[in-house]
């Protein structure tokens, strides 16, 4: 794997093994349970993670198939990425994007992060298949920030799970 998505990569996976230990301690009805009625579960927030990144994968398979189109990230794209990532870490509350499938009521933590990790091998597996000039060229799609590269991408990803782990903790405190 081309050496800056493979950083990238790890810390995104490192975040998905963070909350699978975090949520061992816990029973799918405390992980399924809102704080708020009509709100998500701890478990619908990994769910809509699980989304985000199945989208994400789609888009770019099907992009990465007329890379030469893509064309090279650039500066308004890295400050495009640095926006999304400041905006995510804030205290700014988003509304998920219709794209995204909207989470069940009620998923077992083992089948979710079961799913997940088949997914995740996916994904790993096709981001191996990138050279350099995939790993730059602009063949990831935000709802909102628009085109990015992949590291970019992965970049996103790692703060937007970090922002639903996150919410999900403070869920469970409740």
């Amino acid at each position: 794997m081309q050496a800056e998505l493979s950083k990238a990569y790890q810390k995104l996976d490192a975040l998905k093994s963070d909350a699978f230990s975090h949520f061992s301690g816990y029973t799918d009805e405390q992980l399924n349970t809102p704080s708020v009625p009509g709100k998500w579960g701890a478990l619908q927030h990994i769910a809509h993670i699980l989304s985000s990144e199945r989208m994400s994968l789609k888009y770019m398979k099907k992009k990465i198939q007329g890379l030469k189109d893509a064309g090279k990230s650039g500066l308004s794209d890295r400050f495009r990425g640095w926006l999304l990532v400041m905006a995510l870490k804030s205290n700014i509350k988003f509304k998920a994007p219709n794209v995204l499938e909207e989470p069940e009521k009620h998923y077992n933590l083992q089948e979710l992060f079961d799913l997940w990790t088949r997914e995740r091998a996916e994904f790993e597996a096709f981001l191996n298949t990138l050279n350099d000039e995939a790993a730059h060229a602009r063949i990831f799609k935000h709802p909102v920030a628009g085109k990015m590269n992949p590291i970019q991408a992965l970049t996103f990803m790692g703060v937007h799970l970090q922002r639903h782990l996150n919410q999900a903790k403070e869920i469970l405190k409740k």
